[in-house]
């Protein structure tokens, strides 16, 4: 039997579907393609039997996400998920990281998400420390993340049957009908509708919570899962490791008096940030203005400017200037003209 098909036979409720929501946050808006940034997190997952009478349970996960643009996977992520060994006593334990946090191109967003029980001491148990550790190197090459959720998926399918939940969705951007990349969580609760009404679930401190004789409390008593996408129109880190490094060559190479140095390594310094796959329309725009701003300020020796005073950092550079540009791409012979 394949993993999928060991999956839907065991979540399966004849006649009846589980329960799931799109909880968008406060104020949300559809992200805008090559304006913004994407992460994808698992919020929670909840087990509502932690114990039998042979074993005791902890929730673990297996995620993959994979994001498209242009027709093409451009990130594809595999994690397995599971308290560290040491914290398998009652805790509040939320918001593990699925993907970085990379620019949304306009393609698709695909989420698959398992909820399964992991009992604690055996060889699975062992398995599942290995996995978790290999899914969290930080390597982008898609056949790593595809080897890991292969990895996975044989794991959870010699679990022993104790699946508990799947959830599969699909984001695009807005104006195609379905599920849009904006803001806000998804949860998928073990539950039969007739069970527990949608419109009476909340998200109150990453938690997920139900309304209930008129109060907001967690819910309990089900098996559930709670995701959030993070959207952002700004990156909140701006560094860029190649740009950096020819940056902090440029301001080196000026305070040694080498104006030919210092001007071909900051040309290097916009290249980089014009090549860099982490930015977006808006923030290469400003990062470039905000190089601009400060070359200009290093050629004309204003304020008599010495290196210690200049910041190194593209991040601090950019909060130095606070560029004010618009979300249009920016062309190589504007970048450079500048």
């Amino acid at each position: 039997m394949g993993f999928w098909s060991t999956v839907r036979t065991t979540v399966r409720r004849p006649a009846e579907q589980l329960v799931f929501a799109a909880l968008p946050a406060e104020g949300a808006t559809p992200l805008v393609p090559r304006q913004g940034y994407v992460r994808v997190w698992l919020s929670q997952m909840f087990l509502q039997h932690r114990s039998t009478l042979l074993a005791d349970w902890v929730p673990a996960a297996h995620t993959r996400v994979g994001i498209t643009a242009g027709g093409r996977t451009t990130h594809d992520y595999g994690r397995v998920l599971r308290p560290e060994p040491g914290q398998l006593t009652d805790g509040v334990r939320l918001n593990f990281a699925l993907t970085d946090l990379v620019p949304y191109e306009g393609g698709e967003i695909e989420v698959t998400a398992v909820l399964f029980g992991l009992q604690s001491g055996n060889h699975l148990d062992v398995a599942v420390d290995v996995l978790s550790l290999v899914s969290l190197l930080p390597v982008p090459a898609l056949p790593v993340a595809a080897k890991v959720s292969e990895s996975a998926r044989d794991l959870v399918v010699r679990s022993d049957g104790r699946v508990h939940l799947d959830l599969h969705q699909t984001f695009s951007a807005d104006g195609g009908g379905g599920a849009v990349v904006s803001p806000g969580h998804l949860a998928v609760v073990l539950a039969a509708q007739r069970d527990l009404a949608t419109a009476d679930l909340r998200v109150v401190g990453d938690r997920l919570h139900v309304v209930r004789d008129g109060a907001v409390v967690p819910l309990a008593g089900h098996d559930f899962m709670l995701l959030r996408l993070e959207c952002r129109t700004v990156r909140p880190d701006l560094s860029i490791p190649d740009a950096d490094r020819a940056w902090a060559a440029a301001v080196h190479a000026w305070s040694e008096g080498d104006d030919t140095a210092a001007d071909g390594y900051q040309r290097a310094a916009r290249a980089a940030v014009l090549l860099s796959p982490l930015l977006c329309d808006g923030d290469r725009r400003r990062v470039v203005a905000a190089i601009a701003a400060q070359w200009q300020q290093l050629r004309d020796q204003a304020q008599g400017l010495t290196a210690d005073a200049v910041p190194e950092g593209l991040d601090a550079l950019v909060r130095r200037w606070s560029p004010d540009t618009t979300s249009d791409p920016i062309t190589p012979a504007e970048a450079f003209a500048m």
